[in-house]
């Protein structure tokens, strides 16, 4: 799905998941917590770079109604997840994947017929981002996992 950004291919989520479900609650809270803030920078990036994808008029209206959230698996293929939503002024879900394909669809003048708009609009409003600064999100995973490993192995 275009609206997700998996991070996979985590050895080291793959060992520590076993621990991690049988460890305190302090640590797999501190695990979440974690996870949550490495990902952080990743909404912040989409959020700075929409006037570059979107029209003017536009582009702050997505900046402050997106929202992102994170999924961690930590099953026999581990990964972390950051899903992005957005929402219209009159509460609606935005379409991410077609924004990010550079089509911004709405009604004309507030009313039917609904048309695709591609002026003003470029590919690649959610997904650019995230692509340009994964491998610092990765490096600070990959931290969280070594700090609550080595808390995990403290703990037993």
């Amino acid at each position: 799905m275009p609206s997700d950004l998996v991070v996979t291919g985590t050895e080291e989520l793959a060992k520590i998941g076993p621990a991690l479900r049988a460890a305190p609650k302090d640590i797999r809270r501190e695990f979440f917590v974690g996870v949550a803030r490495a990902v952080k920078p990743l909404t912040a990036s989409v959020i700075r770079s929409a006037p570059q994808f979107l029209p003017s008029g536009f582009a702050g209206e997505f900046a402050s109604s997106l929202k992102t959230s994170t999924r961690r698996r930590m099953g026999s293929s581990p990964s972390v997840t950051l899903v992005g939503k957005a929402k219209s002024r009159r509460g609606k879900a935005r379409q991410l994947a077609a924004l990010n394909k550079g089509q911004l669809r709405h009604p004309v003048y507030g009313r039917p017929p609904w048309v695709t708009q591609t002026a003003g609009m470029r590919p690649g409003v959610w997904d650019k981002p995230l692509r340009d600064n994964v491998d610092e999100v990765r490096e600070e995973l990959l931290k969280v996992f070594e700090e609550v490993a080595e808390k995990i192995v403290r703990s037993v």
